[in-house]
């Protein structure tokens, strides 16, 4: 059988007819469950007796149907353990019938969604769905929500079993006190109604005589009254043992029940106890591989510890050094200041002088150290000669610091450290200087003496130029070296490079393995979350598995309870019978004779309504009745 639906509403309809015919196993795997009717359906399959098992996804949208199904039926809720969800969508019906299809159980698959649904009784698809199914239970197990419903036990039921037994014993006094053949009685009875008319004096003289016969036997024959016991201590006794076997049975059925109930935990419990054997051993093996690497980084960290110890490493920021780079600021801003006065002076002071004579204007001589020297250049000469005036100290520093570039080669040092960086363009400027200086006196004051570079030396200007040039390039280069010399003390690499490589070397691998022990802790916290959680399923198992010992025990205690009330209750009818027996009551009686009576009226009656016309009988009828009730409250009240 192959059928395919592509109606939503037809769809559903398929489903609940399906499950609605289930006998013994209905199995469902769904992804999103918001039909009630569907889930009404499949509690109703429950309590038919089918056994029903349903897995959903752990999706926000089951949610509902997950509280109404929980405790009714086997729930699972499917929680992947990676990317994805539990998207299946089939149910089997009595392990004979599939559904299956693009359909999910939700209003929106019924009334909105194009959907297809395939009903097929093929026997391989149907093993090959049961497989799948026994897989998400097993899978699901390990981490994720076990629901089942739970135990509800009906014991065996007879609650007229008072009634039967007080029956028992009103037959077995009747039968022995007033032994009859009740056929016999009937006709007895029809005969007496046929020959006076159903007249009522003949109905109650048979009452009479009855009565009076079972009195005259009650007072001659007393091993009746024992025979009578024997019969009812006999019933009591069967009655007795029958409770007793009904609690045994009882009892039996219900160990099965719950033992099934448990051992569906006990599973659970024993997969997710090899699953937490599992993890620990991958635990185990990766925190031995973690202490490898802890022990590595220790090593690596104590190697690192043990070379800062031997490269002595100074602190570069300290109050010398700030000091010295104070220092060195302002020689910095002293040397712009003079190289600035030079460079006006050199190039462009004449130049200004003679423009200004040229207008009939004599300025005043200039001083041999002009500080607005940089602030003419920028306003007469521009930018570009100004910054070239300002920074132009930077030639003779850098120069005389050409050691901190070279420091192994003493020629380089001395040749252009000390002799070009300071003594030669020190010495250059201050010639230039002089010269200068004599041209512009000559402009301003006149005369027709020339400059000679030999004169130039016994100037007072020359050396006050050199001195102020040459002392605070020294001490500038002073002042750099040993700034570079602190520096150099606070790198490792400067104090010892092959050490400082070493711990360097060191330093990449403890990096390394420090992200390495990382992963390997990130591995360890999730392994430890899956431990904690498996664990906590164990406990939630092991306490539905105590919850059903509870509810087994208390059961045990509720049938022995209840078998002893009704053996007592049997026991007190039984003695309150054989008290009636022992004392011939009034009630004793009555026991006795009804037979007799009930047979005799049946055939009375069957007369009376045979030959008479329906209304006329029931007349009579309704008159011999009340006759009867009389003549009970005279004999027996």
């Amino acid at each position: 059988m192959e059928q395919v639906i592509t109606d939503g509403q037809a769809c559903k309809a398929k489903i609940i007819e399906s499950i609605s015919q289930a006998k013994t196993t209905v199995k469902v795997a769904m992804a999103y469950f918001t039909d009630k009717e569907i889930a009404n359906e499949l509690i109703a399959a429950r309590q038919r007796g089918a056994e029903v098992n349903v897995v959903l996804s752990n999706d926000n949208t089951n949610n509902e149907i997950r509280e109404l199904l929980k405790g009714k039926v086997s729930l699972v809720i499917f929680k992947s353990n990676g990317r994805g969800i539990m998207h299946h969508k089939f149910c089997i019906i009595d392990n004979s019938l599939l559904v299956h299809g693009s359909y999910n159980y939700t209003y929106n698959a019924n009334k909105n969604n194009q959907e297809s649904l395939n009903i097929t009784d093929s026997y391989s698809l149907i093993n090959e769905y049961s497989n799948i199914f026994e897989t998400l239970i097993k899978d699901a197990t390990v981490t994720n929500i076990y629901l089942n419903e739970k135990p509800i036990f009906q014991p065996t039921q007879d609650d007229n079993y008072l009634e039967k037994f007080t029956e028992q014993l009103k037959n077995h006094i009747s039968q022995i006190f007033d032994d009859f053949n009740h056929n016999e009685i009937v006709e007895e009875g029809r005969k007496l109604a046929e020959e006076n008319g159903g007249a009522e004096s003949v109905f109650l003289t048979y009452l009479d005589s009855s009565m009076a016969r079972v009195n005259t036997k009650l007072s001659q024959e007393d091993h009746t009254k024992t025979l009578v016991k024997t019969k009812m201590t006999a019933s009591l006794e069967k009655a007795v043992e029958s409770n007793s076997k009904d609690l045994e049975s009882d009892l039996s059925l219900l160990s099965n029940y719950c033992n099934e109930k448990k051992s569906i935990f006990q599973v659970q419990i024993d997969t997710l106890k090899n699953r937490v054997k599992e993890k620990q051993d991958d635990y185990n093996k990766i925190n031995a591989d973690a202490s490898k690497v802890k022990s590595t980084i220790s090593e690596l960290t104590d190697e690192i510890d043990n070379l800062d110890r031997q490269i002595v490493i100074r602190s570069f920021w300290t109050f010398p050094t700030f000091l010295k780079l104070f220092l060195t600021t302002l020689f910095f801003a002293y040397l712009s200041l003079f190289f600035g006065s030079a460079i006006w002076k050199i190039f462009f002071e004449e130049a200004e002088v003679l423009k200004l004579l040229s207008r009939g204007i004599t300025p005043e001589s200039s001083p041999l150290l002009d500080a607005n020297a940089l602030v003419k250049i920028f306003t007469k000469k521009g930018v570009f000669y100004g910054v070239i005036g300002m920074l132009f100290f930077l030639v003779p520093v850098l120069l005389s610091s050409i050691k901190l570039l070279s420091n192994k080669n003493k020629f380089i040092e001395i040749a252009v450290g000390w002799i070009i960086g300071i003594f030669a363009i020190d010495v250059v400027v201050a010639i230039l200087i002089s010269q200068h200086t004599f041209e512009v006196k000559r402009l301003l004051i006149g005369g027709a003496e020339k400059w000679e570079l030999g004169s130039a030396f016994a100037t007072g200007e020359f050396w006050l130029i050199f001195i102020f040039g040459a002392l605070p390039l020294f001490l500038t280069k002073v002042l750099i070296e040993n700034i570079w010399t602190a520096y150099n003390k606070s790198n490792p690499e400067s104090v010892d490079r092959e050490k400082s490589l070493l711990r360097n070397a060191n330093k990449r691998k403890l990096s390394e393995k420090q992200q390495e022990y990382e992963v390997f802790k990130v591995k360890l916290e999730s392994i430890t979350s899956d431990i904690d959680e498996f664990k906590a399923n164990i406990a939630n198992f092991e306490d539905e598995k105590n919850e059903i010992n509870t509810y087994e025990n208390n059961k045990k205690l509720e049938l022995k309870e209840r078998n002893e009330k009704r053996n007592k209750n049997l026991r007190e009818i039984f003695n309150s019978f054989i008290s009636s027996v022992e004392s011939g009551n009034r009630q004793f009686l009555k026991d006795v004779i009804s037979g007799r009576i009930s047979a005799f009226k049946t055939g009375y009656y069957n007369f009376l309504n045979n030959y008479f016309a329906t209304k006329v009988a029931t007349n009579k009828i309704e008159s011999l009745e009340t006759a009867n009730r009389n003549w009970e409250k005279r004999n027996f009240e």
